[in-house]
């Protein structure tokens, strides 16, 4: 067996519910991540399931996808729309201003 496939088989390929991103993570990547331990690591790998929650975690450490909010991500200090709009931490950090300056 080519050691190549052997490294390709050994990682969990992990696919955000949305389908537009997918990652390849081993055990201690699944371990760093999730705080799991070495067996757990492995388990949810050799069953490729995992809990909701633990899936909602790496979609979220991994893609920056905010759970409930479907086609929003995090990105280093900006927050991105489904349309790919960038909302800075400026942006958000007014809107208190500006709902009090539209209702005053």
């Amino acid at each position: 067996m080519n050691p190549n496939n052997v490294v390709y088989l050994r990682k969990l390929h992990f696919h955000s519910r949305c389908g537009r991103y997918c990652a390849f993570l081993t055990h201690v990547d699944l371990m760093r991540l999730l705080s799991v331990s070495r067996p757990t690591a492995y388990r949810i790998m050799q069953n490729r399931r995992m809990s909701a929650v633990q899936r909602e975690i790496l979609e979220l450490k991994l893609f920056g996808l905010i759970p409930g909010w479907d086609g929003w991500r995090i990105g280093p200090n900006e927050l991105y729309d489904p349309t790919g709009y960038r909302y800075s931490i400026g942006d958000i950090m007014s809107l208190p201003l500006l709902k009090s300056i539209k209702l005053g």
